[in-house]
């Protein structure tokens, strides 16, 4: 008999004592000749107490793996109540009763929180309307009475500036005046112009006393534009020249 040993192997971490005794004498009668052998084929290792009773009963086994979902949800009490038969689903069903109960009585106290909220914004908007109110009223009446003052005097001005415009561009009356009254006076006799002369005074001593009235006519403010003065009954235009001395506008007849 020859046995050649290194074709033997020997799987000692998988086998039993019993079995590598079987396969040894098997070997040896052969002639140490190595059959290849499938161990998919080979005989099973008998299994332990408690893995023999998992594989006989199936609710063992359910309730194995069970306790071992059970174990990898951390243990958690809710899924172990749902899993107790009746108890657990109508549990259940009274833990989401109560779950959906408490989160609508928490959006009910946010919606109040939310509306007390919205009162406060609406009342703070309020007082700072009334405020701006109260502070844009006066500023408003004092910009439209300064609007108003300012038109009058641009309309002032602007009369003033028509005024002097009139004034530069008319003619002076008192020359014109003065030829008409030379001209009437060739219609008097010479007697009566000297009575007249010599009563009157030269022209000098008449604009002298004429003089004293132009105050009157300033406090009136006639002389512009629209409003001239007219002196009935003029004569030689001595008060006629006087106004066109002091830049008033007089009209004489």
């Amino acid at each position: 008999m020859r046995i050649i040993a290194p074709m033997f192997k020997v799987y000692i971490e998988t086998l039993e004592p019993a079995q590598l005794q079987s396969r040894l004498e098997t070997l040896l009668q052969e002639g140490g000749v190595r059959v290849p052998v499938n161990r998919y084929l080979a005989e099973q290792q008998p299994q332990t107490g408690v893995r023999r009773l998992v594989r006989r009963w199936g609710w063992l086994r359910n309730a194995h793996k069970a306790f071992m979902t059970w174990k990898h949800t951390g243990w958690s009490p809710r899924w172990i109540g749902r899993r107790i038969p009746v108890v657990g689903p109508l549990a259940w069903k009274v833990y989401g009763v109560i779950t959906q109960r408490s989160f609508r009585l928490h959006v009910l106290a946010e919606l109040a929180q939310l509306g007390d909220n919205l009162q406060r914004l609406q009342r703070e908007v309020s007082k700072l309307d009334a405020t701006a109110v109260g502070t844009l009223i006066p500023v408003t009446t004092d910009l439209q009475s300064e609007q108003t003052q300012l038109r009058e005097q641009i309309a002032l001005a602007s009369a003033r500036f028509r005024a002097i415009e009139q004034r530069l561009a008319a003619p002076a009356p008192v020359a014109g005046m003065s030829s008409g009254s030379l001209s009437d006076a060739s219609l008097f006799p010479s007697w009566y112009l000297a009575l007249e002369a010599s009563l009157r005074g030269d022209m000098s001593d008449i604009e002298a006393r004429l003089e004293r009235y132009l105050p009157y006519l300033d406090c009136a403010q006639v002389g512009q534009p629209g409003w001239p003065v007219l002196d009935l009954g003029c004569g030689r235009g001595e008060w006629l020249t006087v106004l066109g001395k002091r830049g008033l506008l007089a009209r004489g007849g």
